[in-house]
């Protein structure tokens, strides 16, 4: 979502709203005042999206193995190279 803060209206920024997300996952709220979630809890999410990314990639890795077993011949991979940063993130908790 892109909001700008009360105290900053012309600072237009992109992010989660931690209400939202509380609805969504309530462990991954926190800085509550008055029962209300303030923040998100930012180690939590990047955890929770690393193993989406693993696991989205473990479907990849899967389905092109079927694919080229359908058609008997390998699947030429994408031209795009793998950054050591993504290769990192993908085998951070594995």
């Amino acid at each position: 979502n892109q909001f700008s803060y009360i105290d900053h209206p012309e600072r237009l920024r992109w992010g989660f709203i931690a209400e939202e997300v509380f609805e969504v996952d309530p462990k991954l709220a926190d800085g509550f005042v008055n029962g209300k979630p303030r923040s998100i809890d930012q180690n939590a999410l990047i955890a929770l999206n690393t193993k989406a990314i693993q696991e989205q990639q473990e479907l990849i890795n899967e389905l092109r193995a079927e694919i080229e077993e359908l058609k008997g011949t390998p699947i030429v991979k994408s031209k795009v190279k793998e950054t050591s940063f993504i290769d990192f993130i993908i085998n951070l908790f594995r």
